[in-house]
């Protein structure tokens, strides 16, 4: 009866052994590393926020209107996740975000290598120093003539 029980218990040993092992491979497999996070391109940028957040209002109205702010943001894949509402918010933390603090921004360059993380939102210049980043100087300068060239047009689009 003895044997019986001891062999029971290893076998139920090696099958938790097994499972485990099992479901660690599979975690470990699934679970984007930090350097490769998404399919090659553009940057990317991921902003995570919520409601009712005074500085996720202040990024949204101020920070995110600012014409080379928004040529920049034309040029990535972009993602605004509210943490309260977009359905896999979640996940989409877990993978790119790091704190829990809000609004967090999340840079990769084109190679789904992270840039950059910044938490909290300090000035339309802290902001544009942080996009820059995923940018080489040519591309920088384009984005700066552009959003000169929209902001003069917004002027007469007004006066008009």
């Amino acid at each position: 009866m003895r044997r019986v029980i001891v062999g029971w218990i290893l076998a139920l040993v090696a099958i938790v052994g097994v499972a485990a092992s099992a479901s660690a491979q599979s975690a470990t497999q699934t679970k984007p590393s930090n350097q490769q996070t998404k399919p090659k391109g553009r940057p990317s940028l991921y902003i995570f926020s919520i409601q009712g957040c005074q500085p996720c209002q202040r990024l949204a109205n101020e920070g995110l209107t600012d014409a080379e702010v928004v040529a920049m943001i034309e040029r990535m894949e972009y993602k605004k996740v509210d943490m309260a509402l977009t359905p896999n918010a979640r996940e989409l933390h877990r993978t790119h975000a790091r704190s829990g603090g809000v609004p967090e921004l999340v840079l990769y360059d084109g190679e789904g290598r992270l840039i950059g993380r910044q938490v909290g939102y300090e000035t339309i210049d802290t902001l544009i120093e942080f996009l820059r980043k995923a940018f080489s100087q040519e591309e920088i300068a384009r984005i700066k003539a552009e959003s000169r060239t929209r902001s003069a047009r917004e002027v007469n689009d007004n006066t008009n």
